[in-house]
């Protein structure tokens, strides 16, 4: 529930990116069946690269200059790819998995975003 409304939100505010383990098309599908595409500087998938997330992030990381992003998923996997990659990581608690090691969480996307909001 209101990622359609908060994303716009927080685009205004923050250049978002997404990266993921799934096949090469698999983002571009997405963001194309969601309407997002616009909101989304640009996406890294373990099918494009064949590199493990944290890689993923790390070129996101350079190809933008990014100096201090937020990686935000919802696996212990996730946590330590983003603590690999050097950056802090936000729990989505709603998703599949548990992340004890988590910088930050939120229960819920409206949450999630209300963080970087305010």
């Amino acid at each position: 529930p209101m990622v359609k409304e908060l994303i716009p939100q927080l685009a205004k505010r923050y250049q978002l990116f997404m990266v993921s383990n799934c096949g090469p098309d698999g983002l571009q599908m997405f963001l194309d069946f969601t309407g997002l595409r616009p909101y989304f500087v640009d996406t890294l998938t373990n099918g494009e690269t064949h590199l493990p997330k944290d890689e993923n992030i790390t070129i996101l990381m350079q190809r933008h200059g990014l100096k201090l992003p937020v990686y935000i998923g919802d696996t212990e996997g996730d946590c330590l790819c983003s603590h690999a990659a050097g950056i802090p990581f936000m729990h989505a608690t709603y998703g599949f998995g548990e992340a004890p090691n988590a910088d930050f969480s939120g229960d819920s996307f409206k949450e999630i975003a209300e963080f970087f909001l305010q």
